[in-house]
């Protein structure tokens, strides 16, 4: 899906889908199937967060301009 007529994004939305079971999966049941622990799944995000953090923060200092979102909780 396109936003405008000269879009410069394009949105995609994906469905995780159990077909045996007739179900859209959660992300906490794709965590069970894999048999991971859900804290290693977050820590694993966390460590990506800081990393791209860090990045931003190396690349705003070599003097690019950065556009920063509106943060939405």
């Amino acid at each position: 899906m396109k936003e405008g007529t000269t879009a410069q994004r394009v949105i995609v939305q994906t469905y995780n889908y159990d077909m045996e079971n007739d179900k859209i999966l959660s992300f906490e049941d794709i965590i069970k199937i894999k048999k991971l622990e859900k804290s290693d799944v977050q820590e694993k995000i966390n460590k990506e967060i800081s990393k791209i953090i860090e990045e931003k923060k190396a690349i705003s200092t070599e003097g690019y301009n950065l556009y920063e979102r509106m943060k939405r909780r």
